[in-house]
């Protein structure tokens, strides 16, 4: 079993570049914003990305390993499987989002908030980047997934140096989101008429929602999970300390898509042959970046954060504390799912592991009343990862034990 580095580090760094694009604009948006602008831009491109997961309907999961084991005439036709499934998906949520955030969460901003949420679900929800991670061609995502974000975000920043709002990053996000999409059906994709024809069969539809109903319910749990923090910071603390937490949360979320970046390059990889070696040496690989991440943010957590971000929104240690070992505790969690019990079909069991995570943050926070400061919102967060990865491991284990 050899481990093609160079092709591994090229898909890696392509993927990183495509993922990370959406927190380019932060550094502008921070420092042109008042607290509570800040606080209800994080909020909103927080929902946001929650909701696209939502809309997604777990494409973003078992679309790799799909892809990757299709044959070449296939390929169009679980692409547009995946339009039809998620088109509807990003409407229903989009709806969603602006009861959730205008009338529910009530920001600072609610306009910022809302216009960002609904970019982020139709650029996120109708992402192309595991349709290309399974047909080895990453490098498309510069163009159909960085390119269209970066102009979103050169276009918000340029409008916000004129002394316009950060609202408009939501329509610009929209706009180029579903442009890329476009092109990359007619310039990649190319689907025959019986491909659309096909996919659009309301019976096929209902049968993939039916079928994937599972990993649908476990990534939505996930996606509330992950976005649950920043809902409770604008819910319990006042406009400063949520700003500060706003800025730990941005530090988390670009860890989190730099490992599950990663991932998704190893998950096709381990897709690519039977047993569990490639699992194995995906899983360490995987969790040192999660290490490694977490004494990075131990360490220098106030300093990224202030140089990000300005003076007025860097985290403390405890804090930085918090966010690390939650990363750390990413990285386990992602491997024991995507590498072990999403290829064995255990999805009940993913949803398990999340739902005990998602049950702890609220008791810790709502219960206990540990969520009322920017370090102890960030070390509950991390406390319940924990507690949902210990579960989820003892399953992966069990699993391959069984198959062995």
């Amino acid at each position: 079993m050899a481990l093609p580095v160079a092709r591994m580090a090229q898909m890696v760094g392509v993927q990183a570049a495509a993922a990370l694009g959406p927190f380019v604009v932060l550094p502008i948006v921070a420092r042109n914003s008042s607290p509570g602008e800040w606080s209800s831009f994080v909020l909103g491109q927080s929902f946001g990305l929650m909701l696209a997961a939502v809309a997604s309907y777990g494409w973003s999961i078992v679309g790799i390993t799909r892809v990757a084991q299709a044959a070449p005439s296939e390929r169009p036709l679980i692409f547009v499987d995946s339009i039809a499934t998620r088109i509807i998906g990003c409407f229903v949520v989009a709806a969603a989002g602006v009861l959730l955030l205008w009338f529910v969460v009530g920001p600072d901003e609610p306009a910022i908030a809302v216009s960002v949420c609904i970019g982020f679900i139709v650029n996120t929800g109708l992402a192309l980047n595991w349709y290309f991670v399974g047909t080895g061609q990453p490098w498309k995502n510069l163009i159909y997934g960085t390119l269209p974000l970066l102009s979103a975000g050169l276009i918000a920043v340029v409008l916000m140096l004129f002394g316009w709002s950060s609202f408009w990053y939501g329509p610009a996000l929209v706009i180029l989101g579903s442009a890329s999409v476009a092109a990359a059906l007619v310039a990649e994709v190319r689907p025959s008429k019986s491909n659309w024809n096909t996919a659009f069969r309301v019976a096929r539809i209902v049968g993939y929602y039916r079928t994937e109903f599972a990993i649908f319910v476990s990534q939505s749990v996930t996606a509330v999970y992950t976005a649950a923090p920043m809902a409770l910071a604008s819910g319990t603390m006042n406009p400063g300390d949520a700003s500060k937490f706003a800025s730990a949360d941005r530090i988390n979320s670009i860890s989190t898509t730099g490992i599950t970046t990663v991932g998704k390059v190893f998950q096709a990889w381990r897709s690519e042959a039977g047993g569990y070696r490639r699992a194995h040496v995906s899983t360490l690989i995987t969790a040192a970046l999660g290490l490694v991440g977490f004494f990075l943010i131990t360490c220098f957590g106030g300093l990224i954060t202030g140089v990000l971000f300005g003076a007025l929104y860097a985290i403390d240690g405890t804090t930085a504390f918090g966010v690390g070992l939650y990363i750390f505790g990413v990285s386990l969690r992602y491997s024991a799912i995507r590498y072990y019990l999403v290829p064995s079909g255990r999805y009940n069991e993913v949803l398990a592991g999340t739902a005990i995570s998602l049950v702890t943050l609220f008791a810790l926070v709502v219960v206990l009343g540990l969520g009322n400061s920017p370090a102890s919102l960030a070390l509950s967060f991390a406390l319940s990862e924990w507690a949902g990865v210990g579960v989820l491991f003892v399953v992966a284990i069990i699993s391959v034990r069984r198959a062995q």
